[in-house]
C-alpha cells in the first residue's frame, strides 16, 4: 500500500531525478564536441546517445510533472517541461545533416534549461503547497 505521503516523496524525488538528468543533459552537449575531436569513436555514437537521453528525460520528465500539474494544478510548469523536451527532442531526433552542431547544442541547452526550471517549479510548488508538506512529513514519522 502507498501512503499519500510517500507520493508526495516520490513526486519531489522524481523532479530531484529529472533536474538532475537535465543538468547531466546539458553538460553531455557543452563537453560532447571537445571530446569528440579527441576520440572519433566518441563521434560515431554521439546520435544514439542523444536519442537515448531525450527518452530518458521524457520518462523522467512525465513521471515528475504529470503528478505535479495533477496535485498543484499549476498548467504553465508541465508547459515549461513540454517546451523543454520539444527542444531536446528536436536536436536528437532531427534527420542527419538538419540541423548544424552548433543549432543542436543550443537546442539542447536551451531546453536542458527549460526542464531545469520546470523541475525547480515543481518542487517548489510541492514544498509551498500545505497538502504536500502535511504528507511528506506524516510519511517521515511512519517512516515511509
Amino acid at each position: 500500500m502507498v501512503l499519500a505521503g510517500e507520493k508526495s516523496l516520490r513526486l519531489r524525488s522524481w523532479d530531484g531525478a529529472g533536474a538532475t538528468a537535465s543538468m547531466l543533459c546539458v553538460a553531455h552537449c557543452i563537453g560532447t564536441p571537445l571530446l569528440a575531436a579527441s576520440l572519433p569513436m566518441l563521434a560515431a555514437t554521439e546520435r544514439v546517445a542523444h536519442m537515448g537521453l531525450a527518452v530518458l528525460l521524457v520518462s523522467i520528465g512525465a513521471a515528475a510533472l504529470i503528478p505535479g500539474l495533477r496535485r498543484h494544478g499549476k498548467g504553465h510548469v508541465p508547459l515549461v517541461g513540454a517546451a523543454g523536451l520539444a527542444l531536446i527532442s528536436c536536436a536528437a531526433f532531427a534527420a542527419e545533416g538538419v540541423l548544424t552542431e552548433a543549432v543542436e547544442v543550443a537546442l539542447t541547452i536551451a531546453g536542458g534549461a527549460a526542464l531545469i526550471c520546470a523541475h525547480l517549479m515543481n518542487a517548489y510548488f510541492c514544498h509551498c503547497c500545505p497538502i504536500c508538506a502535511e504528507k511528506s512529513a506524516s510519511a517521515w514519522e511512519t517512516g515511509g
